[in-house]
């Protein structure tokens, strides 16, 4: 995962239209040619074999509007392809019988494919365990809007979108799944989305997943459980807007839930 990240580091992911952004906006599915894209995952992943694990990726049927789960031990390529098809950088995926964007076009965070497959297999609420790795930093950075144009607008949109729905995510899951046992893992910093998609270079790639190790390791020293009742109970009370989150960040929140100043939390 980490040779493919930093190949596409090294590697121009997209291209202009001939006509450039006029025709991707008028004549095209999508800003941008994403031609290179597919050839670099035809060449990047056309020596993985056959899935050993139940894998699951979701798409968004442009067609019908609806979500599709899709196994990967079947249409592997598509699924993949699919699924970097960001509506609107790039034109729909065109194949198995319909068109298609990436998962997150509707859902963020899909929790709920996994914890079904598990129940599928005959195993207890009580006794699934889901890791759920969020892409959001824990407080929404702040950022100076005075020098971004559209495309860097419409990516600042994304980014503030993608927070809300994976916080919306994980409050959905635990209130769907109340004894399903959850662990959160999210940056302890802001990761860098630049201005394009699928645009960095090596050395913010290496920082990426220096960041997700220091994380992940993190929270297994800190004793995930608690800490993702904690996360919970402060993603609930943004969205309830209480007045007594407001301003502060997730860390000034740990410190005083520890010291008492906020009651448990309850689904």
């Amino acid at each position: 995962m980490v040779k493919f990240w930093t190949d596409a580091s090294n590697t121009k992911m997209y291209k202009d239209w001939v006509g450039g952004i006029t025709q991707g906006l008028l004549l095209q599915g999508g800003l941008y040619n994403d031609k290179p894209l597919y050839n670099f995952l035809d060449d990047n992943l056309a020596d993985i074999g056959a899935m050993q694990r139940f894998v699951n990726v979701g798409l968004a049927n442009v067609l019908s509007g609806v979500w599709v789960d899709f196994d990967l031990t079947k249409d592997f390529m598509n699924v993949m392809k699919g699924s970097f098809a960001y509506a609107g950088m790039f034109a729909p995926l065109k194949a198995m019988n319909s068109e298609w964007f990436a998962g997150s076009s509707i859902w963020d965070l899909d929790a709920f494919s996994a914890i079904n497959e598990c129940k599928r297999l005959g195993y207890k609420y009580e006794d699934i365990h889901v890791d759920m790795i969020l892409t959001s930093e824990k407080n929404l950075k702040v950022v100076d809007p005075s020098n971004l144009k559209t495309i860097g607008m419409v990516w600042r949109f994304l980014h503030v979108n993608r927070y809300y729905n994976q916080m919306d995510g994980v409050l959905r899951a635990q209130f769907a799944y109340p004894t399903v046992d959850f662990c959160i893992i999210s940056p302890e910093q802001s990761i860098d989305d630049g201005i394009l998609p699928l645009n960095f270079d090596q050395a913010a790639i290496e920082s990426m997943v220096a960041l997700g190790v220091s994380d992940g390791t993190k929270t297994i020293n800190d004793g995930c459980k608690n800490k993702s009742r904690v996360h919970m109970q402060y993603y609930s009370l943004k969205k309830k807007n209480d007045s007594r989150v407001k301003g502060m960040t997730f860390e000034e929140f740990r410190t005083q839930k520890e010291a008492g100043v906020f009651e448990e939390f309850v689904i």
